[in-house]
């Protein structure tokens, strides 16, 4: 890793296949969650993935873990903002993908 973070499902981080000298898997609080599903839901609806719509479908909750350093460089929230879908970019996703949809299904919502 290089000073980042990962999120990884929950059942690969707990095969402990990270170095331990320098990293930890931590469970994702409520607000990375929310972050992490506008960013598969985006991914989703541009990529039709059906392995985004199975973690999107699997609970209340994502089931995932961060994986970082033991040392933060800084606020895991202040790594976010350079993340996170920009509303400005994502409308236009959301008006392709609409239109996507009505087309594939014969214009039905």
């Amino acid at each position: 890793m290089t000073g980042g973070l990962a999120y990884v499902l929950a059942d690969e981080a707990a095969r402990n296949r990270y170095h331990a000298d320098f990293v930890q898997a931590v469970a994702c609080s409520a607000e990375e969650d929310a972050m992490l599903r506008q960013v598969l839901i985006k991914h989703c609806l541009v990529n039709w993935s059906p392995s985004a719509a199975l973690i999107l479908n699997a609970g209340p909750l994502l089931p995932f873990m961060r994986v970082q350093p033991l040392q933060l460089p800084c606020a895991v929230d202040q790594t976010w903002p350079y993340t996170a879908p920009h509303p400005e970019l994502c409308c236009g996703w959301q008006r392709q993908s609409d239109s996507l949809r009505r087309e594939y299904s014969g214009g039905v919502d």
